[in-house]
This record gives C-alpha cells, sequence and structure tokens, in this order.
C-alpha cells in the first residue's frame, strides 16, 4: 500500500534540518496504522518470548502480531512450530488459553483436534484425502541466542540476518516472573516513553533486582515500566497496547 501523506511528509523532514512537527494524524488516522501493520508489524522475524518458555516437549503459548494471532507449540520431538491460531473448518480460533501444556490443540466450535506441528488429526477423513493440505497454516520458527524468533509475514524466505544483533547472553538467561500492563497510548508514544528513560533500556544481565522485569518482543527488547496517564493526543479510541514484561 502506499504511505499514507503525514508519513511521507514526516519522512521528507527527516530527510532536512531543521525542527521535525509530526502530523497529528500520524497517532489517530486509521491508513497510518495500517501502513504500520504492513509494514512494522508484519515484517519477518519478531522476537515473541524467550525459549525457556517453551522448555518443556507438550508446551505452547499464544501471541498476536498484527492481524494473526500465532500459536507457538513444542511437540514431543522437541521442535517448535509457529501456527496460525485459525481453525481450517469454519476459521474459529483453536486455542484460546495464553499458555499450557497439551498432547493436541482442540478446537473448541466444533472439537477439530490438531497434534502440536498442525496437522489435522479428528475427525479422519477417507484414505483418498490428501492429508498434507490438512492441516493448519504454519510460519517459520527459530531460536537464536535464546529468544524465539517467528517470520508471520507470509513473504519468502530470505538470507537476511535476523534484526540487530542480539546480546549473546540471552540465551543463557532464566524467566523468573512475568507481568504485564496495559495502556490505550498510541504505540509510537510507548516507545518514545522508552527511549527518554535509557534507565528502563539494558544491555547487560540483571543484577537480580526483582523491581524490574524485561520485555522480550517487538520492535526493541526494553524493560517494561508502569506507564502514567494518558497524554494529550494518545491512542485511537478502543486502541490498547500491552507491554509484556518476562
Amino acid at each position: 500500500m502506499d504511505l499514507p501523506a503525514s508519513v511521507a511528509a514526516l519522512g521528507e523532514q527527516l530527510g532536512r534540518a531543521g525542527d521535525v512537527a509530526p502530523d497529528p494524524a500520524l497517532f489517530h488516522e486509521a491508513d497510518v496504522f495500517a501502513a504500520e501493520r504492513e509494514r512494522i508489524f508484519a515484517r519477518p522475524w519478531m522476537a515473541v518470548d524467550h525459549a525457556t518458555r517453551l522448555d518443556e516437549d507438550g508446551r505452547y503459548f499464544r501471541f498476536d502480531a498484527a492481524a494473526r494471532s500465532v500459536v507457538v507449540t513444542r511437540d514431543g520431538n522437541g521442535c517448535l512450530h509457529a501456527l496460525r491460531n485459525v481453525c481450517i473448518h469454519a476459521g474459529y480460533p483453536v486455542c484460546d488459553a495464553e499458555e499450557g501444556a497439551a498432547e493436541r490443540l482442540i478446537c473448541p466450535y466444533h472439537g477439530w483436534e490438531f497434534a502440536l506441528d498442525g496437522e489435522l488429526l479428528e475427525p479422519a477423513f477417507a484414505s483418498r484425502t490428501d492429508r498434507s493440505r490438512l492441516r493448519m497454516t504454519s510460519y517459520r520458527v527459530c531460536v537464536r541466542d535464546g529468544l524465539i524468533l517467528v517470520d508471520a509475514s507470509g513473504g519468502p524466505p530470505s538470507s537476511e540476518e535476523i534484526g540487530r544483533p542480539i546480546p549473546a547472553w540471552l540465551n543463557e538467561g532464566k524467566v523468573t516472573r512475568r507481568a504485564s500492563y496495559s495502556t490505550n497510548w498510541n504505540w509510537k508514544f510507548v516507545l518514545h516513553f522508552l527511549q527518554q528513560h535509557p534507565e528502563l533500556s539494558f544491555d547487560e544481565p540483571s543484577n537480580g533486582d526483582d523491581d524490574g522485569c524485561v520485555e522480550f518482543g517487538h520492535p526493541e527488547i526494553r524493560r517494561a515500566h508502569r506507564l502514567p496517564a494518558d497524554p494529550d493526543g494518545g491512542a485511537r479510541d478502543g486502541e490498547t497496547n500491552r507491554l509484556g514484561c518476562y
């Protein structure tokens, strides 16, 4: 899709000297949000969690990225799978829980059952049916330096490196606590808030202080912080962002 006028104008301002005055439409217009979903939140290789969240066979968790709901599973052989959270029967979400453990995923609508790699198990169809087509849509998934990364873009495989360098010590990290905070700020206000507080960022292992928690996720790895009341010109009505802290 073409860039909205407000985004194009911002790019022109950034390309020349002088003050930058963002158009308020950047924080409210639906076409801006649509462009962000396509060009930012649907890009390849999002860091969705730490690998220790799936430290046992049979475990799974769910996350949302742009318009997609995705379930990441670990099957009985220790292999990870990223599956689109949609039943191939009626299009109903297969998984409502945020995380759990199971031998198979069962759609609550009509009870269709899927293996943790997305293959349809029940109901069984005639042998002449091509069973390779009877499975949940899957996405590329990998683990890098302790982070689970998923490419839900649906694009062709890329030979490019996965995002920015990831601190190698994350590979040895452990998840000790989880929390989430809700805000109706536009996500750009949230990112700006974090960038204006460098003490909330980190580039070395935690010292064990329980007062902080680390957010592993798109667009950057940040330490999460409870946000104050809404600033003027926040998110669009009804828009909610969540900071997942790990």
